[in-house]
């Protein structure tokens, strides 16, 4: 837990409104007898969302208050961006449903259409469950639409616990993510078309293996960050090539074929920073700045050993900057301004 009078708060503002950030539950599965039985899950829709073994009760009292006078909230636009996430899953429903889900689709980007921008709810401890920790809630209707349009195990929660300085009240901001694995950017299927794709292209083999291997942050791909980073990982300056990785500014799936090969398009990190990166949790400005994800807990932000706005060098050109737009806009787990 982060006391305010302790260093310099981290300060989020989310829709115009600033607060400070004091902790955060990272990542909350969704399970299926979570979501709502009508709808998609298999099982018995129960309204209580599992956070943890009874034997955290005391951090998770002390998280919420003693859910004392607590206001939580969803985002309309976060529950969007979800839904265009998911959308690939609702077509496609690798993981495979009780019932053929992409009916609900529609529907359910119209109810969340009309939500507000910021929507509250409450939230209760349930009694029930013996080892496991739950939270519960029967009567808010975002509830019970978070419920409804949730797809089940490949999804988690994230619940933000902040304070606003001016009323000194805490707030809980939860937010729905498709796991990494499952979002559209990394389904397999997608990727088993891109690659598809390249091999019906009229390339000679040399050139499509050159593309199907930059996805892995292989062959000439991997040769060209490597010259492009001669000092070794932007952020740590490791320089053993067993160690580092050539990532992808915008991702190869969402990159055309000269994007996937371009040198400005890439990065050169160590293993645990190349995975910050490819899942959001850090981005960069066009001058190096690191912007660091509130959907990572401080406590594990110091483990890692970054700072937020430190500033490394990133070999800045116009091409790079682009690359680095499009991560900022589309990949980085920030929050709304």
């Amino acid at each position: 837990m982060t006391d305010l009078t302790l260093g310099t708060p981290n300060i989020l503002t989310i829709l115009g409104t600033e607060y400070y950030l004091l902790d955060v539950l990272e990542k909350i599965t969704i399970a299926d007898s979570f979501v709502f039985r009508n709808k998609i899950g298999s099982g018995h829709g129960e309204a209580k969302l599992y956070i943890g073994p009874r034997q955290r009760e005391d951090y998770f009292r002390d998280f919420f208050n003693n859910f004392h006078d607590i206001v939580c909230f969803f985002l309309r636009q976060d529950l969007e961006g979800y839904l265009d996430e998911a959308s690939f899953e609702y077509e496609e429903q690798e993981q495979g449903y009780s019932k053929n889900i992409i009916e609900y689709l529609s529907q359910n980007k119209e109810d969340v259409s009309k939500l507000e921008p910021l929507e509250y709810f409450s939230i209760s401890e349930s009694k029930a469950g013996g080892d496991r920790f739950y939270l519960s809630n029967s009567e808010d209707k975002i509830y019970k639409l978070f419920r409804t349009i949730v797809l089940p195990e490949i999804s988690y929660v994230s619940i933000l616990k902040l304070i606003n300085p001016k009323d000194r009240k805490n707030y809980f901001y939860f937010r729905p993510f498709l796991d990494y694995f499952y979002d559209k950017r990394n389904s397999v299927e997608r990727i088993k078309n891109a690659t598809k794709e390249i091999e019906q292209e009229k390339f000679d083999d040399e050139k499509k293996n050159t593309l199907k291997k930059a996805r892995e942050g292989q062959g000439k791909y991997r040769q060209l960050i490597l010259e492009e980073f001669p000092a070794g990982c932007v952020i740590t300056k490791i320089t053993d090539e067993r160690l580092l990785i050539a990532s992808h500014i915008k991702p190869w799936i969402d990159s055309n074929d000269e994007e996937k090969i371009d040198r400005h398009n890439g990065l050169l990190l160590s293993p645990t920073f190349d995975r910050l990166f490819d899942q959001g949790f850090i981005t960069f400005q066009n001058d190096g700045v690191v912007n660091t994800s509130p959907y990572i807990s401080p406590l594990n932000w110091r483990k890692i050993g970054l700072q937020d706005n430190k500033k490394f060098e990133l070999k800045r050109n116009e091409k790079r900057e682009k690359f680095l737009e499009y991560h900022r806009r589309n990949i980085f787990k920030g929050v709304p301004s």
